[in-house]
């Protein structure tokens, strides 16, 4: 494998046994995992990331940051005018590149016009253009905070070898709709309607936030809210759909998941994470499917040239106080 490990000073790796081995975990670094271990290996051990642009990415991170700071704002009593205007000051500031200079994008339905569009148009459409919030009513933490971009973990495994292993990550969003408590998540998009949110069930993802929102809120959650967003050139679309799972699938989930652990052991323990080469072409294709179609031997000359680090550590909380 390749000889950059990535994981000193990640806080989600704390085996002293197996050093490869991660013991929080959460949806992204477990659905690397189960997509293509080779993947994970690069991606999550070595924390490599392709330099070339990223718009879904860019955007993404740019509007859930307004959508917590309109949160945040509406929790502290400001008019929905102002909160807004503030979320997409704040979505504007976190549309960066990597040199900290606005992002150019790509296509132009993540582009800067359309991220603010976007920003605009769906706190509009879902509080009713201002003059009636949106049903779905953020939950506010014992702090008196809202519970938006919240962090989570908690303890999931103690296997036989006495090694503890817990689950964790960022909820968009949690909210009270008609008198049961959601998870909410954000899910731009080019395309919208039923078959996206079929996308969602089953889905790793979401079955953790279910699990989760039931360890944070120590009730029950009756499933996961997801905001579609679609974004194109010259409009947006916005739908809302329900994923919700029963008691049996959640504890499935867990069992499935003990044994993914367990086979992330084996390959932290050999020091080899095998290519699945069947998943190469998923997702408009793997950032690291020309290092594998490269001769193990000229593989680091690929990375160095394609790619830069940028560690992903489930262990930071996010900002808990937006300025």
């Amino acid at each position: 494998m390749h000889h950059l490990i990535a994981t000193d000073g990640n806080g989600s790796f704390g085996s002293a046994e197996y050093p490869l081995l991660q013991t929080l975990w959460d949806s992204t670094s477990l659905g690397t995992l189960k997509e293509c271990p080779m993947k994970y290996f690069y991606q999550v051990i070595c924390g490599l990331q392709s330099n070339k642009p990223k718009d879904p990415l860019v955007f993404g991170t740019a509007f859930h940051r307004a959508m917590q700071i309109y949160h945040y704002r509406i929790a502290e009593g400001l008019s929905h005018d102002v909160s807004l205007n503030e979320a997409l000051a704040a979505g504007i500031e976190a549309y960066v590149d990597n040199d900290g200079n606005l992002y150019q994008a790509v296509k132009k339905e993540r582009g800067f016009y359309a991220l603010c569009r976007a920003i605009v148009w769906h706190l509009d459409h879902f509080n009713d253009l201002g003059f009636k919030p949106d049903p779905a009513k953020t939950v506010l933490l014992a702090n008196g905070k809202p519970a938006a971009e919240l962090t989570f973990r908690f303890h999931f495994h103690t296997d036989e070898e006495g090694i503890e292993f817990s689950l964790g990550g960022h909820f968009d969003h949690l909210v009270e709709y008609l008198n049961r408590f959601y998870v909410k998540d954000y899910k731009t998009t080019a395309s919208l309607g039923p078959q996206f949110f079929d996308n969602f069930n089953p889905d790793n993802q979401m079955t953790l936030y279910t699990i989760g929102g039931n360890v944070v809120l120590g009730k029950p959650i009756a499933g996961v809210i997801i905001d579609g967003i679609q974004t194109a050139v010259h409009f947006n679309r916005f739908q809302r759909g329900f994923v919700t799972k029963s008691k049996e699938n959640l504890e499935e989930w867990i069992e499935d998941t003990k044994l993914w652990i367990e086979t992330a052991k084996t390959y932290a323990r050999l020091g080899h994470y095998p290519m699945n080469d069947k998943s190469c072409d998923k997702y408009g294709g793997c950032p690291f499917r020309d290092v594998c179609r490269t001769p193990p031997s000229l593989r680091d000359n690929i990375i160095r040239d394609h790619f830069h680090v940028r560690i992903w550590d489930p262990s930071i909380d996010r900002e808990e106080n937006p300025a």
